[in-house]
């Protein structure tokens, strides 16, 4: 596994990548449920209602509990990118902005015997206090759920068991 971990001036930034021997549309398809129903390959994800009539697309909205470093956080989540082109790099990515502006982009390579999947979650606390809690969340734990998320839905999408 690789990761990158970058503190930008505000937020943080944390990457991991996975490869996943399986086709990047089984992946794509999996990582579309993600916003639907909390996916059993996710930690991060507690709990997903969507809440627009949009499915499967931008601008899909849905109410989503997520857990960041131990804090339980509930948010509104939009997919800001969808796009499923299988001759090139697929993308999927939701935003929230609430207490905390969240970003997921996952983005997928086709490869020869399989797809590389990236996954990059972006996360600021908003307001005043932001700077503060930005601290206060375990990032270690973080990059821990992060890491787990990444071999579970390898594990998932290539038809194994996942705890």
């Amino acid at each position: 596994m690789f990761r990158v971990i970058n503190q930008p001036a505000h937020g943080v930034v944390i990457s991991d990548k996975v490869f996943v021997a399986a086709s990047s549309e089984h992946c794509f398809g999996i990582l579309m449920g993600q916003l639907e129903e909390a996916p059993t390959w996710d930690p991060m994800v507690l709990e997903a209602k969507p809440i627009s009539q949009a499915r499967g697309e931008t601008g899909a909205t849905t109410r989503l509990t997520f857990n960041l470093g131990g804090k339980k956080l509930e948010t509104l989540a939009m997919i800001c990118i969808c796009n499923a082109n299988r001759d090139s790099k697929q993308t999927i990515a939701w935003v929230s902005n609430d207490k905390v502006r969240i970003t997921e982009e996952w983005q997928l390579k086709p490869k020869r015997r399989g797809t590389m999947v990236h996954f990059t979650l972006h996360y600021t606390f908003l307001g005043k206090l932001g700077r503060v809690r930005e601290k206060l969340v375990a990032r270690k734990k973080v990059e821990r759920d992060i890491d787990q998320m990444v071999n579970q839905l390898k594990a998932f999408a290539e038809g194994k068991s996942v705890q």
